[in-house]
């Protein structure tokens, strides 16, 4: 049975009768991590991490949906599919979008069997995507002691011309957050680690974000199986940030602040960022838990996962 049959055939399945008012969901399948949360050609884009065909985790997706004032929303058709040799194993895994020269870019972590790497898009409406066909980072570049399963997520920001990447990445036994740069969104070169964890941790620093701000920078990331500190850490996974300064030649984040959690409740995870036409900084992120149980999958309705409504930092 073809893609398009496939899906039709699985959204006749879905119930609508717990869909939320103003939390975004997917129309059918499974949602999670938000993605490419940008402003482009008058409208607003979420994209976000996507199993089409399951109220369940599978083959990722991009979902796409656009909006005028970041609450009502338009289902668009998916971004982003697992059908190249660079992403066919488990999928399009979280990324980011950028905006060069009238057109839209998505960078994503393509997931072949074993290993992981960041892969490149290209659209001039930012509906209909092509992909480029190698990875603009192969797994072969990934930072100084990645393993090759463990290097994913980039976040672009542009600074004074130039384009740096985020990406959450292995370091030994723990954990990094790698920072490349390049002029032209396809040649990469690695600056240096953000921030790094030597010890012994269960999981990377999940969907990095970096934010300047006037006073200094926030550098937003998640981690999996947090614990528990008094009313703190008290999700299974956690959105966490520091404030600091960005050493951008030496790829090193200097922080003012002890690591602080974004979100106190159970439902705030891989949030990502965007900067709005009038300088505002909105962040949105995925409402579910990794482990949790999810009422609209076990249920049947055919659909799982939303996002948080959109906050001002």
């Amino acid at each position: 049975m073809s893609e398009k049959k496939l899906l039709k055939a699985f959204s006749k399945k879905t119930d609508d009768t717990f869909r939320p008012l103003f939390h975004f969901s997917p129309p059918t399948g499974w949602l999670n991590d938000p993605n490419g949360l940008c402003f482009f050609d008058g409208r607003y884009h979420l994209f976000y991490q996507h199993n089409p065909y399951s109220s369940r985790w599978g083959r990722m997706h991009w979902g796409h949906a656009d909006s005028a004032d970041l609450i009502n929303w338009r289902n668009q058709p998916i971004a982003l599919s697992p059908d190249t040799k660079n992403d066919n194993f488990l999928g399009c895994f979280s990324g980011s979008a950028i905006e060069k020269e009238g057109k839209l870019y998505l960078m994503y972590t393509g997931v072949p069997f074993l290993k992981q790497h960041q892969l490149l898009a290209e659209s001039p409406d930012g509906v209909t995507f092509v992909k480029q066909k190698k990875p603009v980072i192969p797994s072969k570049n990934r930072p100084p002691r990645c393993g090759k399963f463990s290097f994913r997520d980039p976040k672009i920001v542009k600074k004074e011309g130039d384009f740096f990447a985020c990406i959450g990445a292995a370091y030994g036994k723990g954990r990094q957050i790698a920072l490349y740069s390049s002029s032209d969104l396809t040649d990469w070169k690695f600056v240096g680690s953000l921030i790094k964890q030597q010890e012994k941790t269960n999981g990377i620093f999940e969907c990095p974000d970096l934010v300047e701000f006037d006073s200094g920078d926030l550098l937003i990331y998640s981690i999996m199986y947090t614990h528990t500190q008094g009313m703190e850490y008290q999700n299974l996974h956690s959105s966490v940030y520091l404030i600091g300064k960005t050493d951008w030649q030496n790829g090193e984040f200097l922080p003012y602040s002890e690591q602080k959690e974004l979100d106190l409740c159970c439902d705030y995870y891989a949030p990502q960022t965007l900067k709005t036409p009038d300088g505002r900084t909105i962040a949105i992120a995925w409402m579910q838990m990794w482990l949790r149980s999810i009422p609209t999958s076990y249920l049947g309705h055919g659909w799982a996962g939303m996002m948080s409504l959109p906050r001002e930092l």
